[in-house]
Parts: C-alpha cells; structure tokens; sequence
C-alpha cells in the first residue's frame, strides 16, 4: 500500500534534522502519533498540518506534495532559523527593490 504523504513527511522532517522526538516536542504530540503518521497508519489533521507548515515555513500545499519543492525553497529550509530569516529578509529586500523599478518604469510610460 502506498503512502506518498507519511513518506513526504518523513523527507521533511529529516532536511531538518530533527528526530520524531524533537519534532514532537516542537508540535507538542507524542513522536508514536509522528511515526503513525510517517507509516501510513494514521492521517494529521488540519491543525497539525498547520502547525508543521509553520513549523518547516512552508505552505500545506508544498508539505503534502501538491507543488514541487524547489531547490530554492530547499536551500532556504535547509538553514538554520537565524540564517533563514536573513534569507527571507533578503529576498524580501530584492521583491521591494523590483517593485519600485516596475513603478518607475511604468510612471515613464
């Protein structure tokens, strides 16, 4: 039987380097609810998807597998929190900085 959302799960929470442990602590659930859920025996609800999406900073979408998980998006995941904040600072800078050339091109038109 397969199990593409416990595997996805077990992907993730392995880039992060965390063990079912750790993770269970951070989310506040038994690692035994973690593991059923990586093995297929049992689905998350839409809390705790919740609370691994932000947990892992990335959409439910991209954690269940419904977009592709980009190398970018790798990369940045693959940091650690302080280092990922700068990250997201940066990009935050560069899509500010493209949004006023958009308007100072367009106010030329």
């Amino acid at each position: 039987m397969s199990n593409p959302l416990g595997k996805r799960l077990k992907e993730i929470r392995e880039q992060f380097e965390l063990t079912q442990m750790e993770l269970g602590r951070l989310l506040n659930l038994n690692y035994r609810t973690l593991s059923n859920y990586e093995l297929g025996r049992a689905e998350p609800d839409i809390e705790t998807l919740k609370k691994l999406s932000e947990t892992y900073h990335m959409s439910i979408d991209a954690l269940v597998g419904n977009t592709h998980f980009d190398g970018l998006s790798q990369k940045i995941n693959g940091l650690s929190p302080q280092d990922r904040k700068i990250a997201e600072s940066f990009i935050d800078f560069l899509l500010e900085k493209s949004e006023r050339i958009s308007v100072n091109k367009n106010k030329e038109k």
